[in-house]
């Protein structure tokens, strides 16, 4: 076997265990899911990238031709939360964590968010500017996956 091949092979075993970790973090650190209003999330802009339009047109254009899509479990968009920010949203609601946490995306709640707890979300700026050109009054809502900032 040549010497690249070992590094490749080297390699993969890395990113198994990377993606093993992941994961098993993701699974630690996992709050729930809920429908939230768009205009409560927010966009670090030093973690997310640049809003290129080309991307957000492209977006548009396929819900244009399919729909959003929000429930789709490939179109969450993950996010990080204080554990009391999200209490203080669940019991707003009239919700509980175990609605949060369910599978069965009708019990998912409806979150409001105040100005001061805006929800920090790690991805998805593109499809979120997409879907404020998109959707309509009381559908401008998407499927976020809180995950704890402080575990």
């Amino acid at each position: 076997m040549d010497g690249k091949r070992r590094i490749a092979r080297h390699q993969q075993y890395a990113a198994l265990y990377f993606g093993a970790q992941l994961e098993a973090d993701k699974r630690e650190y996992f709050l729930g899911s809920a429908k939230v209003d768009i205009d409560s999330l927010s966009f670090d802009p030093f973690f997310s990238r640049d809003i290129h339009h080309q991307n957000s047109e492209r977006l548009l254009s396929s819900y244009e031709l399919t729909g959003c899509l929000q429930f789709e479990s490939s179109h969450h968009i993950p996010a990080v939360i204080d554990e009391n920010d999200l209490a203080e949203a669940l019991s707003r609601a009239g919700s509980t964590y175990d609605m949060a946490q369910g599978r069965d995306h009708t019990q998912w709640p409806m979150l409001s968010f105040t100005a001061q707890s805006q929800v920090e979300c790690l991805r998805g700026k593109h499809r979120i500017d997409a879907a404020r050109a998109y959707l309509r009054p009381g559908l401008r809502w998407w499927v976020v996956d809180f995950y704890s900032k402080s575990k």
